[in-house]
């Protein structure tokens, strides 16, 4: 069973994922890993990137607790607080206000791809990983996995994980989850956040079941195949 953080019912993933196994020769574990793998690299590719011009109007917006108060200027004020970096003297943390806020404008606005950063920790992983190929190896194919997108960078610590299948697990306990914390915690934390990472994991699900790589079609064609060969052989009736 492969598992993604995420909030939508993933029955149907999994329906179809048990039905995939019948025709795969491959492990469960190296199945699930390789899912995994496809979904995070789908997740990045169609999770939507941040837009300059809603960046700014986001955090020149008036706070709706303290409405004196820009989203933005409050988001400075917490990070100083934090980092022990607030001036002793208000007139001159007013005075330079405008200037901190713009500073943090143009370092989201640098950072565009950053809700896509967060599923690059189970991508590296998986693929280290995989080239390692010890006695506990994490293997999988990756034929067919989807193009890893340009300009994805991860400033900091990772703002995601994984915990991948592992070999010699073959029940339903035999499981693998990707995350990607990015919103969860500290100043990125917004409430356009999760809705965008929603909708990216969620079209990336679909496109591992339905799309022109997906499941389904991979089953139809391995049905074909053993159908074409049958009637080959003579062993296909009709009647």
């Amino acid at each position: 069973m492969a598992d993604f953080s995420t909030t939508n019912n993933i029955k149907e993933f999994n329906k179809m994922f048990e039905e995939y196994m019948q025709w795969s020769k491959k492990s469960i574990a190296e199945v699930i890993n390789q899912k995994l793998y496809f979904v995070a690299l789908q997740a990045m590719n169609m999770t939507k990137k941040a837009d300059p011009s809603h960046i700014k109007n986001e955090l020149m917006a008036p706070s709706k607790k303290y409405p004196d108060k820009t989203l933005g200027e409050l988001l400075v004020i917490m990070q100083m607080r934090r980092k022990g970096k607030m001036p002793k003297r208000t007139k001159t943390l007013n005075k330079n206000m405008a200037k901190y806020v713009q500073r943090m404008i143009n370092t989201r606005v640098n950072h565009i791809q950053f809700l896509r950063s967060g599923w690059l920790p189970a991508i590296r992983k998986l693929d280290y990983w995989n080239r390692k190929a010890d006695n506990d190896s994490i293997t999988f194919s990756r034929r067919f996995a989807p193009k890893k997108p340009q300009g994805v960078k991860q400033f900091g610590k990772d703002k995601g994980d994984v915990r991948p299948a592992r070999l010699g697990v073959y029940n339903s306990n035999c499981r693998g989850v990707i995350l990607n914390y990015v919103g969860d915690v500290g100043d990125q934390r917004t409430s356009t956040v999760s809705p965008i990472l929603q909708e990216g994991l969620n079209k990336a699900i679909y496109a591992e079941m339905w799309g022109p790589k997906g499941m389904q079609n991979y089953m139809e064609r391995k049905w074909r195949e053993k159908h074409q060969r049958m009637a080959s052989r003579g062993d296909l009736n009709l009647a």
